[in-house]
């Protein structure tokens, strides 16, 4: 079974998401801490990540820890920021291979992009 850990610091949002990925298949885990996230994530398949936090951490700066500790776990943003052309291209150069989904998707989106991720 794959594991995903999300770093969401909407509790709610997050028991949603990690319902509808248990119904799917999914081992699921919570982290509302991204200091305790960090320590974790090597251990997982998947991070889907929120990328503004109420925390010390953005999502971008979590990333860039990730990138400097050479943690490979792959990364699906989930976030309700709108990313314009020059913001998200400029994560495409910055972190190959970091997915992204609009929070308010529908399931099937956030499903699909997690299979095309790692199956």
């Amino acid at each position: 079974m794959k594991k995903i850990l999300i770093l969401e610091d909407d509790r709610d949002y997050a028991d949603v998401e990690k319902m509808l990925l248990e119904k799917v298949g999914y081992e699921v885990t919570v982290s509302l801490n991204p200091k305790k996230a960090l320590e974790a994530v090597k251990n997982y398949d998947l991070l889907l990540l929120d990328m503004i936090m109420l925390s010390k951490f953005t999502g971008r700066q979590f990333l860039d820890k990730m990138k400097e500790l050479k943690i490979k776990t792959p990364v699906i943003i989930v976030s309700g920021v709108v990313l314009s052309g020059v913001f998200s291209e400029e994560l495409a150069k910055k972190y190959p291979g970091v997915g992204f989904v609009q929070k308010t998707y529908a399931h099937t989106d956030l499903i699909t992009a997690i299979k095309n991720k790692i199956g």
